[in-house]
């Protein structure tokens, strides 16, 4: 969620646009006339181009990396789906060549390997703090080729291993579940049912 950097009306006697700060998403909505409004520059390298200069200013003005992000809820979403995306399903996916998807991802600052565990780690807390399942189908449902590698992953980014991790989220919740109610003394409410 965005809120403006000034005064909302200035935006829209700027732009003639009604605008909605501090909403659950981004979009515009343009009337569907707008759409048929003929492209000044039809060429496909001036769309790339264009496209790529948004990209850089966006990742200078913001710090975003708009490819990792990308990437990211791809393997989250094949994790889901129990479907195994591997490099050139990615790339194909987003209509760039391998190694090309390579080089983008290391330019912001990572590696399809790093996203990789680090994707399937986080989908692994999920599993663990909602599931009863066992270390080794968690490794392999969180994309992992093994138990020791995933407990290797996971002990890297968590700095505990899976199971103690687990017992420290549930030892959490037992903590911060609500008090049974009690009387003045501090005993369990007594039940006063009618014996028939």
């Amino acid at each position: 969620m965005h809120g403006p950097t000034g005064d909302p009306a200035d935006y829209e006697a700027a732009f003639g646009l009604k605008f909605v700060f501090n909403a659950r998403q981004n979009k515009i909505v343009i009337p569907a006339k707008a759409l048929s409004i003929p492209l000044i520059a039809r060429s496909r390298a001036s769309h790339l181009l264009m496209k790529a200069t948004l990209e850089q200013q966006a990742v200078a003005a913001h710090g975003l990396k708009p490819l990792t992000q990308e990437v990211r809820r791809m393997l989250h979403a094949a994790l889901v789906q129990k479907q195994v995306l591997d490099a050139d399903g990615l790339a194909r996916a987003l209509a760039m060549s391998p190694r090309t998807l390579s080089r983008r991802i290391k330019s912001e600052g990572s590696t399809l390997p790093q996203l990789r565990s680090e994707v399937g780690v986080e989908y692994a807390e999920m599993l663990l703090l909602q599931t009863e399942k066992p270390i080794a189908q968690i490794a392999l449902s969180a994309g992992f080729a093994d138990a020791a590698a995933f407990t290797r992953a996971f002990k890297r980014t968590t700095g505990q291993t899976p199971s103690l991790w687990r017992l420290g989220r549930q030892a959490t919740e037992i903590r911060s579940a609500p008090a049974l109610p009690t009387d003045v003394q501090g005993n369990p409410p007594i039940n006063h049912r009618s014996e028939k």
